[in-house]
């Protein structure tokens, strides 16, 4: 990552992703808590479709280059084949074990082909090989980090997804974990997506829930921004019409319960609200302490259908097919 200051940002506008629309009102305002900028930046909210999207933003070139750490939290085990332990392996089984029994429950134990769409340091993929026979594979367009997973075993390519080639129709099952939110053109990747999956296939998706309830509470400290490298904030209801409007049809919700995002919230508060800024105090979001305060705070978003981690499972309708 090149450092930002006295760095020279084009900024673009977008457009709606959902609907093309260019009216938007101003949501919110906030900042990268990852990256001191010192840079504000702003969410808006399409006026007639309700998708929430981050503009102005840097232009993608820049957005790379300049606001993706190096150790950034989705690359930062990429190289590592062996098992995590102790609290790591906590979190390895409580996001990935619902993950691999939805895709069970679906499609057995056998035979199961499966695409990880920007697969990162390609945890799902470890958790799974763990668990699976599957055919496995996964693209990540961060070269370091693509060869990094590959010398640990698993089977990535390194690029984007629709400069792949793919042929039509090769893949059961395509999962898409906190990837979405980051994409320039989200309506073009789900369409590739639906090409490449086999009639009957699903497609699982995991974002932040911009309707979740503590978001409210938090304000422009919410973990789920992550500004700028998220361009888009989707409600459930959004993130279903951007993927009908690619064929999928919605096989329901779920809310992810875990620790993450309440300590992530806390932590933000501390470090770049009053507490940190007037006395100096720091806390680290993986704080075991932290953790486990958040998980009841988090409990209760799940309960009433309002968690921050938003996971959408959708179909290839039988019998659809795409030129291929």
């Amino acid at each position: 990552m090149k450092p930002i200051e006295d760095q020279e940002i084009l900024w673009e506008i977008p457009c709606c992703a959902n609907c093309g629309s260019s009216r938007r009102s101003r949501m919110i305002s906030s900042f990268d808590y990852e990256i001191p900028s010192g840079m504000a930046f702003h969410i808006v909210c399409c006026e007639d479709c309700g998708l929430c999207y981050t503009c102005p933003r840097p232009v993608m070139k820049q957005l790379i280059e300049y606001f993706y750490p190096d150790d950034y939290h989705c690359y930062r085990q990429a190289g590592n084949a062996a098992p995590p332990a102790g609290l790591a392996r906590i979190f390895d089984r409580r996001t990935n074990e619902p993950r691999y029994r939805r895709l069970k429950a679906r499609f057995g134990d056998c035979g199961v082909s499966l695409l990880d769409v920007g697969c990162g340091d390609a945890s799902l993929l470890k958790y799974l090989q763990r668990r699976t026979t599957w055919k496995l594979k996964g693209v990540e367009p961060n070269p370091r980090v693509a060869a990094a997973v590959r010398a640990a075993g698993l089977d990535v390519d390194c690029g984007v997804l629709e400069e792949m080639g793919y042929s039509g129709e090769s893949f059961d099952a395509v999962t898409l974990t906190h990837v979405l939110e980051h994409v320039e053109a989200p309506g073009a990747l789900l369409r590739e997506i639906f090409r490449i999956l086999k009639p009957g296939g699903i497609l699982l998706t995991e974002t932040p829930n911009m309707d979740a309830l503590d978001r409210g509470v938090f304000g422009r400290f919410w973990w789920g921004y992550h500004l700028p490298r998220h361009l888009w904030h989707f409600t459930p209801e959004t993130l279903a019409r951007l993927a009908a409007g690619a064929g999928f049809t919605s096989m329901g919700k779920r809310f992810q319960f875990t620790f993450g995002p309440m300590a992530w919230n806390f932590s933000i508060v501390v470090n770049h609200g009053w507490p940190g800024k007037s006395l100096g105090l720091r806390i680290s979001n993986a704080s075991p302490l932290l953790l486990a305060a958040g998980a009841p705070f988090e409990a209760i978003n799940v309960l009433f259908g309002r968690g921050n981690l938003l996971e959408m499972a959708f179909e290839k309708p039988v019998g659809e097919r795409l030129d291929l």
